[in-house]
């Protein structure tokens, strides 16, 4: 499907764009180098890029959709397919929230330095060790509704 190819081309186009806007903070060895890139014209696709992102969201919205409407139209179930939709969804997002919670749990402590990281780490550490599970369950934004939102800040 052409759509699919599109939102390819944006996804590229995005990437592109970050990689470029890291240059922007780190050191230089050559700085004409950054004064002259932005005179080319292949640089106005870096600059472009912003525009990517909504094209990149409409479309995978706008596929999502379909794909969910075709397996609704398709099932004739009732609500059973709803339900099925929802469980199918949560399967398919659930590892990857798993592996996102243990990586904040167990390695964010040990990956950075300073006064104000070990500060951060330390209260996330204990706000992740009590409401892990409303991560998991997808309501991290509402149990912890005085704290901070548990292990996704």
């Amino acid at each position: 499907m052409s759509l699919n190819g599109i939102r390819t081309l944006s996804i590229i186009w995005i990437v592109i764009g970050h990689a470029f806007g890291v240059l922007l903070f780190v050191p230089l060895v050559n700085i004409t180098t950054m004064t002259d890139l932005p005179k080319t014209n292949w640089f106005q696709l870096i600059s472009g890029a912003y525009f990517a992102v909504d094209v990149f969201f409409f479309l995978s919205a706008f596929l999502g959709f379909y794909l969910m409407t075709d397996k609704l139209i398709d099932s004739r179930k009732g609500v059973f397919a709803y339900i099925f939709l929802y469980v199918h969804r949560y399967i398919r997002i659930l590892p990857a929230m798993m592996f996102m919670v243990g990586l904040t749990y167990f390695l964010l402590p040990y990956s950075g330095n300073g006064p104000f990281f070990f500060e951060t780490t330390a209260v996330l550490k204990q706000t992740c060790g009590r409401y892990w599970w409303s991560n998991l369950l997808f309501i991290n934004n509402l149990i912890p509704w005085q704290e901070d939102m548990g292990c996704m800040i």
